[in-house]
Protein backbone atom coordinates (compact mmCIF):
# COMPACT_ATOMS: atom_id res chain seq x y z
CA UNK A 1 0.00 0.00 0.00
CA UNK A 2 1.41 3.10 -1.37
CA UNK A 3 2.45 6.09 1.77
CA UNK A 4 0.91 9.46 0.82
CA UNK A 5 3.13 12.36 2.34
CA UNK A 6 1.29 14.97 4.51
CA UNK A 7 1.91 17.69 2.36
CA UNK A 8 3.20 21.05 4.47
CA UNK A 9 1.30 22.87 6.04
CA UNK A 10 0.35 26.88 5.26
CA UNK A 11 0.35 28.57 8.62
CA UNK A 12 3.67 29.29 10.36
CA UNK A 13 3.70 27.27 13.82
CA UNK A 14 2.54 24.27 11.56
CA UNK A 15 5.17 24.36 9.23
CA UNK A 16 7.23 23.29 12.41
CA UNK A 17 5.91 20.09 12.89
CA UNK A 18 5.16 18.96 9.93
CA UNK A 19 8.29 16.91 9.68
CA UNK A 20 6.85 14.78 12.05
CA UNK A 21 3.68 14.06 10.28
CA UNK A 22 5.85 13.17 7.21
CA UNK A 23 8.12 10.70 9.92
CA UNK A 24 4.69 8.90 11.03
CA UNK A 25 2.95 8.79 7.45
CA UNK A 26 6.94 6.85 6.33
CA UNK A 27 7.01 3.32 6.85
CA UNK A 28 10.87 3.62 6.95
CA UNK A 29 10.77 5.83 9.84
CA UNK A 30 9.47 3.54 12.13
CA UNK A 31 8.37 -0.08 12.20
CA UNK A 32 4.38 0.50 10.49
CA UNK A 33 1.41 -1.49 11.19
CA UNK A 34 -1.72 -1.46 9.63
CA UNK A 35 -3.29 0.03 12.62
CA UNK A 36 -3.25 3.76 14.23
CA UNK A 37 0.58 4.68 15.46
CA UNK A 38 0.97 4.13 19.25
CA UNK A 39 1.24 6.74 22.22
CA UNK A 40 4.67 5.47 22.80
CA UNK A 41 5.56 5.55 19.26
CA UNK A 42 4.02 9.54 19.12
CA UNK A 43 6.03 10.21 22.10
CA UNK A 44 9.12 8.97 20.94
CA UNK A 45 9.08 10.78 17.64
CA UNK A 46 8.07 14.24 19.62
CA UNK A 47 10.97 13.37 22.01
CA UNK A 48 12.93 13.77 18.94
CA UNK A 49 12.02 17.10 17.90
CA UNK A 50 14.25 20.36 18.74
CA UNK A 51 12.64 22.13 21.84
CA UNK A 52 11.37 25.16 20.49
CA UNK A 53 9.24 21.89 18.26
CA UNK A 54 8.47 19.84 21.16
CA UNK A 55 6.79 23.21 23.05
CA UNK A 56 4.62 23.86 20.42
CA UNK A 57 3.39 20.72 19.71
CA UNK A 58 3.04 20.69 23.63
CA UNK A 59 0.83 23.82 23.64
CA UNK A 60 -1.22 22.32 20.50
CA UNK A 61 -2.08 19.35 22.19
CA UNK A 62 -2.77 20.94 25.59
CA UNK A 63 -5.27 23.42 23.57
CA UNK A 64 -7.18 19.96 22.13
CA UNK A 65 -7.75 19.01 25.56
CA UNK A 66 -10.92 20.06 27.48
CA UNK A 67 -10.16 22.10 31.06
CA UNK A 68 -8.39 19.70 34.12
CA UNK A 69 -9.14 21.80 36.52
CA UNK A 70 -13.38 22.73 36.37
CA UNK A 71 -13.28 23.37 39.27
CA UNK A 72 -15.13 26.76 40.61
CA UNK A 73 -12.02 26.95 42.90
CA UNK A 74 -9.42 26.08 40.05
CA UNK A 75 -7.93 23.28 41.94
CA UNK A 76 -7.21 24.87 44.97
CA UNK A 77 -9.52 21.77 47.19
CA UNK A 78 -7.87 19.62 45.28
CA UNK A 79 -4.14 20.85 46.43
CA UNK A 80 -5.53 21.03 49.85
CA UNK A 81 -6.20 17.54 50.15
CA UNK A 82 -2.69 16.45 48.54
CA UNK A 83 -1.08 18.22 50.79
CA UNK A 84 -2.95 16.80 54.01
CA UNK A 85 -2.40 13.27 52.72
CA UNK A 86 1.30 13.83 52.29
CA UNK A 87 1.63 15.82 55.66
CA UNK A 88 -0.55 12.38 56.99
CA UNK A 89 1.73 10.03 54.93
CA UNK A 90 5.30 11.26 53.43
CA UNK A 91 5.46 7.99 51.63
CA UNK A 92 3.18 8.92 49.14
CA UNK A 93 5.26 11.27 48.06
CA UNK A 94 8.92 10.81 46.16
CA UNK A 95 12.18 12.73 46.37
CA UNK A 96 13.24 15.15 43.74
CA UNK A 97 15.84 12.79 43.04
CA UNK A 98 13.35 9.87 42.23
CA UNK A 99 11.36 12.15 40.49
CA UNK A 100 14.49 13.41 37.90
CA UNK A 101 15.18 9.66 37.42
CA UNK A 102 11.59 8.88 35.94
CA UNK A 103 11.76 11.77 33.91
CA UNK A 104 15.10 10.50 32.57
CA UNK A 105 13.63 6.76 32.46
CA UNK A 106 10.60 8.05 30.53
CA UNK A 107 12.82 10.02 27.92
CA UNK A 108 15.29 6.65 27.00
Amino acid sequence: MPITPVHEPKTHTAKHLWPIANAVADCSAVQYYPTMATANEVEKLALDLAEKERAILAAHLLKSLPAVLDDADEGMAEALQRDKDLDANPNLGISIDQLEQQIQQRRA
